[in-house]
């Protein structure tokens, strides 16, 4: 990623595939029916709040992601900005179809946290 995290910065990877059917889409969701939000003639969309199930969607061992990089804002007292590390966690995924491009895409935020997840 390029962009650190931050006060106000929610990086997001995002991650596209082409030339899928409609058949294909459907069959890789078909056991989070329960996350559809959106089907029109154009796009369907999946959308995942909780961060086990992104975790589970992603098949990620680790609940977190360890070594992200932060801007270090809101820990250094004075003007000072640094680069350091710390954790990670899912925050919201939006898996989308869309009909007519016979694309798929999976764009993923995080947000800071401690190793414990707060």
């Amino acid at each position: 990623k390029a962009t650190t995290h931050g006060g106000l910065r929610k990086p997001h990877t995002t991650a596209e595939e082409n030339d899928i059917s409609v058949t294909t889409a459907m069959f890789i969701m078909q056991h989070w029916g329960d996350k559809l939000t959106h089907n029109t003639k154009r796009m369907i969309k999946w959308k995942f709040t909780s961060n086990d199930d992104i975790a589970k969607y992603l098949q990620c061992k680790e609940k977190y992601l360890s070594g992200v990089r932060h801007n270090g804002k809101g820990f250094l007292v004075g003007s000072g900005t640094s680069s350091c590390l710390q954790y990670a966690k899912f925050e919201l995924m939006v898996v989308s179809y869309d009909k007519l491009k016979m694309a798929m895409k999976i764009q993923v935020t995080t947000r800071g946290c401690t190793e414990n997840g707060k």
